[in-house]
Formats: structure tokens, C-alpha cells, sequence
């Protein structure tokens, strides 16, 4: 919830409206698509490299390596 209020409020900055926003319109969209990938990495492939560790565990406890 909080990248999603976060990247909300950076949508007027990211569109570049009024007077200079060409120039912070890049930076805008920079943080847009961090906070993207962050909570996708987050959500998604953090968890999945965490079971698959897990998974590696228990074969190599339950044969001993």
C-alpha cells in the first residue's frame, strides 16, 4: 500500500505538468519504476528463491551432504 500512494503521488511529477516539469519528469519516472521492481521483487522472487533454498535443504539434510 505504501509504494502504491507513493507511486500515485509521483504520477504529476512523472507526466511533467507545468511550468519545468520536462525537467523532473525523468526522475519521476525513474522512481515509478524502482518502486515497480521493488515490489515485484518483493512479492514475487524473493519468496521464490526462498523455496527453492528450502527445498535444497531438506535433500541435502535428508542425505546428509
Amino acid at each position: 500500500m505504501t509504494a502504491f500512494a507513493m507511486i500515485l503521488g509521483m504520477l504529476p511529477m512523472s507526466l511533467g505538468l507545468g511550468e519545468g516539469g520536462e525537467q523532473n519528469a525523468p526522475i519521476g519516472r525513474t522512481v515509478i519504476g524502482g518502486l515497480l521492481f521493488a515490489t515485484f521483487a518483493t512479492l514475487v522472487i524473493v519468496p521464490m528463491l526462498f523455496a527453492i533454498m528450502n527445498k535444497n535443504k531438506k535433500y541435502s539434510e535428508e542425505y546428509g551432504l
